[in-house]
C-alpha cells in the first residue's frame, strides 16, 4: 500500500506520468455536472473513463494489462483526431454546455497529447476509446484512419457484390494512353505512355504548391469498352494500397455518375457519394478539413444529356459540382466523341476556369491494345478460365490460334471489353458460324448476351428444382431475353444507364395511395418508372407484349401464383442484371444496354406486318406510314448514340433470314419521315 501511494504522490508519481494534469482537468470538467436526462449515459461513461486512467497512474492495472491497453495505441499525427461535429457552435454555447466543454476538452488532449511511454500511451487510448463512443459515437469515423477504414470497408463490399468487375481485376493489362485521341492508324507507334504511370505522376507533380491553391483535373477519354472503367477501379485499388503503407497519402474515392448523380442535387454529389459509401453527414466537415482526396468520377458521358438540360447556367463541372470545398484532385473519364469539341471545353475544361481559379487540366485518351497487351491479356484470361471447374480445357495457345482464324476480329480484339467478350464466347463462335467466317459485333453480342442468359436461366432453374418447383428453361430464357430487351431500350428512352429498384413498392401504402389524385399520364412520376422492372412475382411480369403496331406499346402484367408465393413479392428478372448497390441494377457494360435497345428497335421494325398480305409496295407504304410514327425507334432521336447506330447498322448485313426486310423498312421510314408533319 505504501509503495502504491508513494507512487500517486504529485512529487514523485507525477513525474514519471505523462501529460500528469489530463486527469485532474478531466475531473475538474466533470466534478460538480448535473447532467439532463440525455446527459446521463455521457457522465457515467466520463466517470468510468476517470476511473480507468486514474487506475493506470496508481497502478491498479497490472503491468500486462496497461500493456495490452498501450499496444493499440497509434499517434494522432498519424491518424488524424476528427473534430466532433457539435463544436461547430459558438464559444458562448460551447462554455454554456458542459457536454460541449467536455467534448472539446478530450478532443484538444486528443490532438496535442503525444506519449512515448506505455502508461502515457494507455491513458490516450483510454481517451481515445472513450471519444470515439460517447463524443463522436460508434457509427461515425472519430478520425481520419477511420474514416479510410470506412471507405475501404465499404469498397470491400462492392467488389464483393459485383463479380463483374472482380473477374476484370483479375485479368488487368495496364494500358497505353497518349495526349492526342487514336486515329485508326497502325497503333503499334512507340510515342505512347503507360497510363497508371502518367496519372501517378499527376497526382504526385508540384507538391511543393498547396493543394488548396491550386486544384488539379485529369480528363480520360476512351472508345466504349477502352477499359476506362476497369482502369478507375484498378487506379483506385493501386491508390489504396500506396494510402496503406503511408497514411499521408490521398484517399481515393471512386465515383460513377451513373450510380450517383443527381440532375437536382448536383452540388452535394461528393457528399451523396459519401453517404453512400456509409460515411454520415455530420461529419463530412471535420472530414474536409483534414482529408485530402483523389476523386475518380467515371463515365461523365452517361449523365451528358441530363447535366446539359440543366437550368443552371454555370457548364463547368468543377464548380457545378462544389469540388473547389475539398481538397482533392480530380479524375473524370468519358466516352470519346459523346461530348463535342464545345462542351468538352465549357463542361470539362472551363472557359474561364484560369481567370477565376487556379487549376490545371490535362487531357489524356486511352488507346487500343497492341498485339503484345492482347497476347498478355489471352495469358491472364486462359489462367482464370484454367481454375474454373468448368473450363473447356483450352489454353492461351489455343485461342490465339483460333483467333487467327478470324480476320474481321482482330480490329475487335484491340478494345479491351471486346476483347474479353469474344474469348468468352470465342468456343461458342466457332462452333455457330464455323472456322473463318465473317463475324460482326453485332453477333458477338448477340452470342454473349445469349450464353449469359442461358447461365442465369438455368441457376434458376436448378434453384427452383431444389424447391420441387418445375420451369420451363426456354420460358424462362425467352422472358429473361424480352425482360432485357425492354429495359435495354428504357435504359436509353430515359436517359439512365441504372435502375431503381425502390424500397417503398413493397410496403402497405394502399390508403394513402387510394387517396391521392391520379397524375396526368404524360407526366409520369420518374420515381415509379422502374417499377415494373422490379415489382411484382415472377419473371412473366416482365415481358412486353408487342401490340398491334397502330396501338401504344405497354408493358403487359402477367401474375404466376408460383412465383409469387417462392419470391414473396420479388422480380427474379432483375438477377439476370449486373447489381451496383441495395437497390441498384445496371447491364454488364453499356455496350450490353445498347445492344438491347438497338435489337428492341430492329424487333418491333421488322415484326410489323401489314393488315393485307397481298398488297402492292403503294399500299404496303401507305399501311406502313400509318404507324412509323409509333415504332421505338422513333420514340428519341439517335444523333448521339453511335453505339447503337453501329448495331442497327451492322444487323442490315445479318445473313439471318430475320433480317432481309430490314434495310427496305429503314428506307420506308425515311420516306414517312419526308411526308411527316413533325
Amino acid at each position: 500500500m505504501q509503495a502504491t501511494l508513494k507512487n500517486f504522490t504529485t512529487l514523485e508519481g507525477y513525474t514519471v506520468i505523462e501529460n500528469p494534469k489530463l486527469s485532474h482537468l478531466f475531473y475538474e470538467h466533470i466534478r460538480a455536472w448535473k447532467p439532463k436526462n440525455s446527459e446521463e449515459d455521457l457522465k457515467q461513461a466520463s466517470d468510468d473513463t476517470l476511473t480507468k486512467i486514474n487506475d493506470i497512474i496508481c497502478e491498479w492495472i497490472d503491468d500486462k494489462g496497461i500493456q495490452k491497453i498501450a499496444n493499440r495505441y497509434r499517434s494522432h499525427l498519424d491518424i488524424g483526431i476528427l473534430k466532433p461535429p457539435q463544436l461547430s457552435k459558438n464559444e458562448l454555447e460551447i462554455n454554456s454546455d458542459v457536454s460541449l466543454k467536455i467534448a472539446q476538452f478530450v478532443y484538444e488532449q486528443l490532438c496535442k497529447f503525444t506519449p512515448e511511454k506505455i502508461k502515457g500511451k494507455a491513458i490516450y487510448m483510454i481517451l481515445y476509446e472513450y471519444y470515439k463512443k460517447y463524443i463522436i459515437g460508434d457509427k461515425n469515423p472519430a478520425s481520419c484512419a477511420d474514416f479510410a477504414l470506412l471507405l475501404q470497408e465499404s469498397r470491400k463490399q462492392e467488389m464483393d457484390e459485383d463479380i463483374a468487375i472482380s473477374q476484370a481485376l483479375e485479368t488487368y493489362i495496364p494500358l497505353q494512353a497518349n495526349t492526342y485521341p487514336y486515329d485508326g492508324d497502325n497503333n503499334e507507334k512507340n510515342d505512347t505512355f503507360d497510363c497508371h504511370q502518367h496519372i501517378i505522376e499527376f497526382l504526385e507533380g508540384e507538391e511543393k504548391k498547396s493543394e488548396r491553391q491550386q486544384g488539379k483535373v485529369m480528363i480520360i477519354q476512351g472508345k466504349s469498352g477502352s477499359g476506362k472503367s476497369i482502369f478507375c477501379r484498378h487506379l483506385e485499388e493501386i491508390l489504396w494500397n500506396n494510402y496503406k503503407n503511408n497514411p499521408k497519402q490521398s484517399v481515393p474515392v471512386y465515383i460513377s455518375f451513373s450510380k450517383i448523380y443527381n440532375s437536382k442535387n448536383e452540388k452535394d454529389i461528393i457528399l451523396q457519394a459519401l453517404q453512400g459509401k456509409h460515411i454520415s453527414k455530420e461529419s463530412m466537415d471535420a472530414i474536409r478539413e483534414k482529408v485530402s482526396f483523389v476523386f475518380i468520377m467515371d463515365g461523365f458521358d452517361e449523365v451528358f444529356d441530363k447535366y446539359n438540360q440543366s437550368d443552371n447556367n454555370d457548364k463547368y463541372f468543377y464548380d457545378r459540382f462544389n469540388l473547389n470545398q475539398w481538397n482533392a484532385k480530380v479524375i473524370v473519364t468519358c466516352r470519346s466523341k459523346v461530348l463535342s469539341d464545345k462542351d468538352i471545353k465549357n463542361t470539362l475544361i472551363g472557359v474561364n476556369q484560369n481567370q477565376d481559379q487556379d487549376i490545371k487540366t490535362s487531357m489524356m485518351f486511352l488507346w487500343p491494345f497492341t498485339k503484345q497487351q492482347i497476347y498478355n491479356y489471352i495469358e491472364k484470361f486462359a489462367t482464370m478460365k484454367s481454375k474454373n471447374k468448368n473450363n473447356n480445357d483450352w489454353t492461351s495457345k489455343t485461342y490465339e490460334e483460333t483467333l487467327n482464324n478470324y480476320p474481321n476480329l482482330q480490329k475487335m480484339i484491340e478494345e479491351p471489353f471486346l476483347l474479353q467478350l469474344i474469348l468468352t464466347v470465342l468456343p461458342l463462335l466457332v462452333k455457330q458460324y464455323g472456322t473463318g467466317s465473317r463475324i460482326s459485333k453485332a453477333q458477338v453480342y448477340e452470342v454473349f448476351n445469349d450464353q449469359w442468359i442461358d447461365i442465369h436461366s438455368q441457376n434458376i432453374v436448378s434453384k427452383l428444382a431444389e424447391l420441387r418447383i418445375q420451369m420451363n428453361f426456354n420460358k424462362v430464357k425467352s422472358t429473361l431475353r424480352q425482360y432485357c430487351l425492354n429495359l435495354g431500350f428504357d435504359m436509353f428512352y430515359q436517359g439512365n444507364q441504372v435502375a431503381v429498384e425502390l424500397e417503398s413498392q413493397y410496403e402497405n401504402n394502399d390508403g394513402e395511395i387510394w387517396s391521392k389524385l391520379d397524375p396526368e399520364m404524360e407526366n409520369e412520376n420518374k420515381s415509379t418508372f422502374w417499377k415494373k422492372y422490379f415489382g411484382g412475382s415472377n419473371v412473366a411480369k416482365n415481358v412486353s407484349k408487342i401490340t398491334k403496331i397502330n396501338d401504344i406499346k405497354i408493358s403487359a402484367t402477367k401474375t404466376s401464383d408460383t412465383w409469387e408465393k417462392y419470391f414473396n413479392g420479388d422480380s427474379v428478372a432483375k438477377y439476370v442484371l449486373r447489381r451496383v448497390s441495395d437497390n441498384k441494377y445496371q447491364f454488364l457494360h453499356k455496350s450490353c444496354q445498347e445492344y438491347y435497345a438497338a435489337q428492341k428497335m430492329i424487333f418491333d421494325i421488322i415484326s410489323w406486318k401489314p393488315s393485307v398480305i397481298d398488297v402492292n409496295n403503294q399500299q404496303f407504304q401507305q399501311q406502313f406510314e400509318t404507324c412509323v410514327q409509333q415504332l421505338s425507334i422513333n420514340y428519341k432521336l439517335l444523333n448521339d448514340e453511335l453505339g447503337i447506330i453501329q448495331f442497327i447498322a451492322e444487323r442490315i448485313h445479318d445473313n439471318n433470314p430475320i433480317y432481309v426486310n430490314l434495310k427496305s423498312r429503314l428506307f420506308r421510314i425515311i420516306e414517312a419521315s419526308k411526308n411527316s408533319e413533325n
